[in-house]
């Protein structure tokens, strides 16, 4: 699973730097602003995967 970049396009979570002009299911669109919601949310994903990936190791360590 790809965690998007909490300042990533609010449709598709693409960095607005690669991101030019996109076609997706719900059709073409150009970099947009994340809400501050998004941005939470996806900041809140990225804290929560890296702590489980952190406690995965060591309970491989074991």
């Amino acid at each position: 699973m790809t965690i998007p970049n909490p300042m990533g396009c609010a449709r598709c979570g693409i960095d607005q730097r690669g991101h030019a002009i996109q076609a997706s299911a719900d059709g073409v669109h150009t970099w947009q602003q994340p809400t501050t919601e998004q941005i939470k949310q996806r900041m809140n994903v990225r804290r929560e995967t890296k702590q489980a990936e952190k406690l995965a190791r060591k309970l491989d360590e074991v």
